[in-house]
């Protein structure tokens, strides 16, 4: 059995009531394997197994085994476990046996339908009746169509080369180039590149700073580009000016700087006038 039905009168039942918890769950332990064993309630000869065993077996030690007295009780070598169903085991035994009958009663009855009905339809299982030899008449028809096959010419390729020379399918005409993007290309030679001579891997970052760009200003234009370019070179000077570098200062750049640093002063080499 796959389940375990148990009563609620067996959980109010005295014997269960009084153990205590650790006994209630050995109980239930060992009805379980008793009823994925279907066995009655009994484990026959077990009194001799070792605790090791038990844990095994049941999930449970020799000493919880001993300590369930009231849920379980020794017969000689057996154990036998209280509340198991006896009833139902013996029914679902009894169904069990006469669904194995009444499939295979099932399963013969097909067997010999098929027969039947194979014994009608099947050409194999008749008794095949012997070829007749070919008449006369049949000899004469085979004879006329290999002459007839005979005579005719094949084809010669000056009959071939007469035949009509259909024009080729036109073919569709290629379709034009896309117009370049002329946002990409002002970010792309925001720093003097010229974009027809950029590798195409190198479009993929440029298209992920313009996505950037267009997050906190989709309206953007070539011309809004340049411009803040230019003012990149007001505060960045000493920095190239790329694609990156404009938009991760976006906003840098929005107005030029009005006090650029000043540039640093050359060295002078000293110099002596000899007079």
């Amino acid at each position: 059995m796959n389940w375990i039905n148990i009563q609620t009168a067996t959980l109010r039942s005295p014997q269960f009531i009084g153990s205590d918890p650790t006994a209630r769950g050995t109980w239930l332990a060992v009805l379980g394997y008793c009823y994925e064993q279907e066995n009655g309630g009994k484990i026959c000869g077990c009194k001799d197994w070792k605790d090791r065993q038990w844990q095994q077996i049941c999930g449970v030690t020799r000493e919880e085994i001993d300590g369930s007295c009231l849920l379980m009780q020794w017969e000689e070598n057996d154990l036998c476990v209280s509340n198991y169903p006896r009833e139902t085991e013996h029914e679902i035994k009894a169904k069990r046996a006469a669904g194995r009958k009444g499939g295979k009663a099932r399963s013969q009855a097909k067997i010999e339908a098929a027969r039947a009905n194979g014994a009608k339809h099947n050409p194999s299982t008749t008794q095949a009746q012997p070829k007749q030899p070919p008449n006369e008449m049949e000899k004469k028809g085979k004879e006329i169509e290999k002459e007839t096959e005979a005579s005719v010419p094949a084809a010669s390729s000056t009959e071939q080369a007469d035949l009509p020379n259909f024009p080729p399918t036109a073919t569709a005409p290629p379709k034009p180039k896309s117009e370049r993007d002329a946002i990409k290309d002002a970010l792309a030679g925001c720093g003097g590149a010229d974009p027809s001579q950029i590798v195409p891997s190198a479009w993929s970052g440029i298209g992920k700073a313009l996505a950037d760009i267009m997050a906190v200003c989709p309206q953007v234009t070539p011309e809004e580009i340049s411009r803040r370019s230019a003012n990149y070179r007001t505060h960045m000077d000493s920095v190239p000016l790329t694609p990156f570098a404009l938009a991760k200062n976006w906003a840098l750049c929005d107005k030029a700087n009005q006090h650029p640093r000043a540039k640093p002063v050359e060295k002078l080499e000293a110099r002596f006038d000899i007079f």
